[in-house]
């Protein structure tokens, strides 16, 4: 086997992971308002799931078709002792792929990079510790209001002294059950796995959605006790009108993020409210489809005919 070959074909197969991606992106960016109409139907914490899987889908897809129909089209069509080059368009279309894997591993490691260096400059000021919920909750010597839910696997809750003063002990008590909600439910993990799915559209609606419904998602579990609602909402309130730490390009979940003030009103009606629960039927529906449309994708890519018409488009690229 020759480096020339396994050079297509390595070209081959990010260019085919690309395009894929390309034009499955471009299906869900048209149909972003009415897939965020749908998730708002659903309880939060299934939004959560809807929007990692939606954000995930296109990625799987162009691995699946890539694997099972660009590749092995590549092997029985391509002889092994080729003396082809590269044109133009497969190395273009190979950069745009491997852009797409790229680009989000070095947008992940600037994230974790940012959250480390705030994390360490806030631990050089704490001043205690305890456990709240069966989670280490580190206090900090700081006048900026910090209440926020940190790490993916070993979890923990910041909070400042400047929160204690400001809230009241039931205030605080909501606050501190919502960031260890956010621990239980992962939302950590969630969102690192949204920025490291591979992408070539931005994304900026689907990714202010997913915050909120993160919000969302922790406010009903905070809320499960009579009462908490009202005050968890007057501590969001209270620390609104503070320079809170914000954390829309940090790897944590804070209880107030003053970049998200545009939608506070919304989430604090919602806390004052009575809410209706989500349709938890959609929510089964939207999974069964999933299911089936990645087990269509597998089954056409893996037909011949697919493994035909990958190997013809090849021919044209390489050409």
């Amino acid at each position: 086997m020759s480096n020339r070959y396994l050079l297509i074909l390595v070209l081959y197969a990010l260019a085919s992971f690309g395009s894929i991606l390309a034009i499955a992106e471009a299906a869900a960016w048209l149909l972003r308002k009415q897939a965020l109409s749908v998730i708002e139907r659903l309880r939060p914490q299934d939004g959560v799931i809807a929007h990692l899987v939606l954000r995930l889908l296109p990625a799987l897809l162009a691995l699946l078709l890539t694997s099972l129909s660009a590749v092995p089209g590549y092997f029985k069509g391509e002889p092994i002792g080729t003396h082809e080059l590269p044109g133009p368009w497969l190395i273009g279309l190979a950069i745009v792929g491997l852009y797409s894997l790229i680009a989000p591993l070095v947008q992940v490691a600037w994230l974790a990079a940012r959250t480390q260096a705030r994390t360490k400059r806030w631990l050089q000021t704490a001043i205690g510790g305890e456990s709240f919920s069966n989670f280490p909750v580190i206090e900090l010597g700081l006048e900026q209001p910090v209440i926020v839910a940190s790490g993916v696997l070993t979890k923990s809750i910041w909070i400042s002294s400047a929160v204690r003063s400001l809230l009241s002990p039931r205030e605080l008590r909501a606050a501190l059950r919502h960031e260890a909600a956010h621990c239980r439910q992962n939302h950590n993990l969630a969102k690192l796995l949204c920025a490291l799915a591979p992408r070539l559209l931005p994304a900026k609606m689907m990714e202010e959605n997913l915050r909120e419904t993160i919000e969302y998602a922790a406010d009903d579990e905070a809320c499960s006790i009579p009462g908490d609602g009202l005050n968890l909402a007057s501590a969001v309130v209270t620390l609104a009108k503070q320079s809170a730490a914000p954390a829309s390009s940090m790897l944590y979940t804070a209880l107030v993020d003053p970049r998200q003030a545009a939608r506070l009103e919304r989430r604090v009606e919602r806390l004052v409210l009575p809410r209706q629960l989500g349709n938890s039927r959609i929510f089964v529906t939207l999974s069964s489809a999933c299911f089936a449309m990645i087990v269509c994708t597998a089954a056409i890519g893996s037909s011949p005919l697919a493994q035909h018409a990958f190997r013809e488009t090849l021919e044209l690229l390489v050409r």
